[in-house]
């Protein structure tokens, strides 16, 4: 489960319109009529940690078809065996502590309330967690009554209690739950984010699932065998509807045999991590397929869970629904590149380049965090600046690597909004000045709402932001007039003949009197728009007229012809006229906030989908020219928006940036100087990786033998691992991973590789630290002789055991290509499947194959 955002006190605005709260700080106002591109930024100084690599989260949607042993986890509590321990998940012979996320309503959970005390009246609420026994004792259970949590456990012939919650959970949003139980004496604790609500004396003694259990088909039904599990959001035997099921969300599930939490505590920040405490642990990230991993590493596990799909609607389904991790999340800015003045738009040609597009008329490029001295193009004779005028964006062919073609959106000289494409020299870091060819004209009766978005969608069309021409207020309805392609998004296909075609789906397409080239309609001053690069819907930023800054979305299955409502509205609220303004058929926005608090102007931004922060992922990102906050926005289940400010800067925001890899940038707008930073997720506070930590680094230079990495660290870091790839962006396709303390490291291959190396730790809270990356010139180039590869598999390699095909390592490596049920022991030199070889040590874990161990 990757973090989300927290809940907060939206108002709702329309259907799917949310107001951002904000706080009574003042903000520094813009000066009197300044553009959304003046100002100064001032010094800026922000943390620098970046999140590892991880795959986005997700989590489980049930919907409460408690029937025929559907919708619902089963995990398996008892060996079918008799005379066989439990797996590990059958927690109750000690203390235990069951904790997870929950989300769902009050409408879809109706279970009344419920008398608690010396009885088993848990199972009457909509049911969230089963380890119930048919008809006999040593059982307990979680559900929700009235919308409070109600925990309950009996003992073996030791009596009953059931405790009862104090707040409703059922309100649509995350609620984090822990219950507890003492062994010695039956105490029981429940908690609800954090704050104590309910506790008691309970039945004492072993409450686990009996090995000696009958199993059996208790429901007189499909459900064979139900009892021996641990059932997820349903009751297990499914006995009626007097037993409801849950309908709603779960993530990330932890059962420990320790008690977690002796008093009120703040709710978990970070995913949980696994100790040696951890029975099971449940992080729902697997997305697909049936199975509910169990990653906690428990011995005689895993605990894995099955999923029972089923009903209408189909349930659990997978959702990409998260829970917030108590509003923790936060943002650090990493410093890029700086020294670039008036900044307007980041984009990407490939891994480790930005172009770096600047008001006056020049495109600088980035390349792996070197700003390059030259210009990739300038074009400062051939653009009017300043103001909100100048070069405003560029957009990358489709096919630009062989076609070279790139795509540029400026003011000229006389004030016209002007799209032309250019193409790249033979040096791939200068484009040809003299290849201009101009795609497109639109005069501007005004020098301000000029627009300036550039941008290709997954259909390889051309889509094209335009304002509604300036002044105030519209004056002359551009936005609204199908014959004027100002206050628009066109779609345009240049993949044929100059100038451009009209892609035939368009949504005017052949109507008399209108402009085939626009796509949607209505805006104002749309600044800044964005595919999302996961799911293809589009997100825009229009700039409102004096009381409201929007957001609006176009989803990607969208046929065009969105109207977003500008002059007739400004947000969700009637503009011109003031009232009875919806003819019908306007599109409101997903997020809207006030000019309040120094907020004037929006920048749109990105929606997170890159991997050195995964609590990001999903994210939309955006943010205001003005008061320099940065916002993050999460779509809820039921399609509406909600949004938390992430990082309150001191940055005159102009744009943001995604490269090839989905990592986000944003910019501040400054005449003598700006800089680009990347956006990571800050670490948390409390949880930070404060290790001390010694590394010998690699050498420089070609390096003709391997060389041997070390490593040692204090701190409360649990997990160092040193990775190598020859990407400098430790993509996992390129990368292997070696946790322990040393590793001696080898590139086989025909040509000089260079090599990548960094280290990581990880604190016992998930905050991540890295040393490094290293980068030697060139790395080790052995030459491999066919005979020496030894394919092995099921084998085991006893310690001081050295495989051998070809003589020593020095004189020419010995290429072994690991298979699943291989172990290695010390001093056994292994070679992962990417290439690089590692000698191992005294628990040394290796690779990326989960087939190998080294015990």
């Amino acid at each position: 489960m990757a973090a989300g955002l927290g809940r907060v006190g939206l108002k709702r605005m329309s259907q799917a319109t949310l107001a951002l709260p904000f706080t009574t700080r003042r903000r520094r106002p813009p000066a009197a009529g300044a553009s959304p591109l003046l100002g100064a930024v001032a010094a800026v100084v922000f943390a620098m940690l970046p999140s590892p690599p991880a795959l986005a989260g997700t989590s489980l949607r049930f919907y409460g078809n408690g029937v025929n042993d559907i919708d619902r986890v089963k995990i398996r509590v008892d060996d079918p065996a008799t005379n066989l321990p439990g797996p590990p998940a059958d927690v109750g012979a000690t203390d235990f502590t069951i904790e997870f996320w929950l989300r769902g309503s009050l409408a879809n959970n109706t279970a009344g309330p419920v008398s608690c005390g010396a009885n088993v009246n848990w199972i009457y609420g909509n049911i969230v967690l089963d380890r119930d026994r048919y008809n006999q004792d040593r059982k307990f259970g979680l559900s929700l009554a009235a919308g409070r949590v109600v925990f309950g456990v009996s003992g073996d012939g030791t009596g009953d209690l059931t405790i009862c919650g104090t707040t409703s959970v059922l309100d649509d949003a995350w609620h984090h739950v822990a219950v507890q139980r003492r062994r010695s004496d039956g105490f029981l604790w429940l908690f609800v984010d954090g704050v104590l609500e309910a506790h008691g004396d309970g039945p004492d003694g072993d409450v686990s699932y009996p090995d000696d259990g009958v199993p059996g088909n208790y429901c007189n039904g499909p459900c064979t065998n139900s009892d021996p599990f641990l059932v997820l959001a349903a009751e297990k035997h499914d006995a009626g509807p007097s037993y409801p099921s849950f309908n709603g969300y779960l993530d990330e599930l932890r059962l420990s045999t320790v008690l977690r939490y002796s008093g009120t505590f703040t709710r978990p920040a970070q995913p949980f991590i696994t100790d040696g405490s951890t029975a099971a642990l449940y992080h729902f990230d697997e997305g697909s397929g049936t199975t509910l991993g169990d990653t906690s590493g428990a011995s005689g596990g895993p605990s894995n869970g099955e999923l029972r799909v089923g009903g209408s609607p189909s349930g659990p389904a997978w959702s990409a629904e998260e829970p917030p991790f108590g509003g923790y999340l936060s943002l650090s800015l990493v410093p890029v590149a700086s020294g670039l003045p008036r900044i307007t738009s980041i984009t990407s040609d490939g891994p480790g380049r930005l172009f770096v597009t600047l008001q006056s008329g020049a495109i600088r490029i980035v390349d792996n965090g070197v700003l390059l001295p030259s210009p990739f193009l300038d074009l400062a004779t051939q653009v009017s600046c300043c103001g909100e005028r100048g070069l405003l964006a560029m957009a990358f062919a489709p096919d630009y690597e062989t076609s070279g073609f790139f795509y540029v959106h400026y003011t000229d000289v006389t004030g016209t909004s002007t799209v032309a494409r250019y193409s790249r020299s033979a040096n791939p870091n200068l484009a040809n000045p003299s290849s201009e060819v101009v795609v497109l004209t639109q005069p501007q009766p005004y020098t301000n709402h000029n627009g300036g978005p550039l941008l290709f969608g997954r259909d390889g069309y051309l889509y094209v932001g335009l304002g509604d021409g300036g002044s105030a207020g519209d004056p002359d309805n551009r936005a609204q007039n199908l014959g004027d392609l100002l206050g628009k998004i066109l779609r345009l296909d240049v993949s044929g003949p100059p100038p451009y075609q009209i892609p035939p789906s368009n949504p005017f397409v052949g109507q008399i009197g209108v402009r085939e080239e626009i796509w949607a309609l209505g805006l104002r001053n749309p600044w800044k728009m964005a595919f999302d690069r996961r799911t293809g819907d589009l997100f825009t930023g229009d700039v409102g007229q004096g009381l409201w800054e929007e957001i609006d979305v176009q989803p990607a299955e969208s046929s065009g012809g969105e109207n977003y409502g500008w002059r007739l509205k400004e947000g969700g609220h009637c503009y011109n006229p003031a009232t009875n303004c919806d003819p019908g058929g306007l599109v409101d926005p997903i997020l809207e906030y006030p000019h309040t608090d120094g907020n004037c102007s929006v920048t749109g931004g990105y929606r997170y989908r890159g991997s050195l922060s995964p609590r990001l992922n999903g994210i939309y990102l955006f943010g205001d020219y003005c008061s320099g906050r940065i916002w993050g926005a999460t779509q809820r289940g039921d399609g509406s928006w909600r949004a938390l400010e992430l990082l309150d800067t001191s940055l005159n925001i102009s744009t943001f940036g995604e490269d090839a890899e989905g990592e986000v940038y944003v910019a501040g707008y400054s005449s003598t100087g700006g800089t680009v930073y990347r956006i990571d997720a800050a670490p948390v506070a409390g949880c930070l990786a404060t290790d001390v930590i010694t590394f010998t680094a690699p050498p420089s230079g070609t390096l003709g033998t391997p060389y041997l990495v070390t490593w040692t660290g204090s701190g409360p870091s649990t997990t160092f691992e040193l990775q190598e790839s020859t990407s400098p962006t430790f993509s996992p396709a390129t990368t292997t991973v070696v946790t322990g303390t040393s590793a001696l490291v080898v590139h086989n291959g025909s040509q000089t590789t260079t090599i990548y190396s960094r280290l990581r730790a990880v604190d016992t809270c998930g905050a991540t630290t890295y040393r490094g990356p290293w980068t030697p010139a060139a790395a080790t180039v052995l030459t491999v002789n066919p005979a020496c590869v030894v394919e092995i598999t099921n084998q085991t390699f006893n310690a001081a055991q050295t495989v051998t095909s070809c003589g020593s390592l020095a004189a020419g490596p010995n290429v072994l290509v690991a298979a699943t049920g291989v172990v290695f022991r010390a001093a056994s030199l292994v070679t992962l499947r990417n290439g690089f070889q590692v000698a191992a040590g005294a628990g040394l874990a290796l690779g990326l194959d989960s087939g190998l161990a080294n015990p």
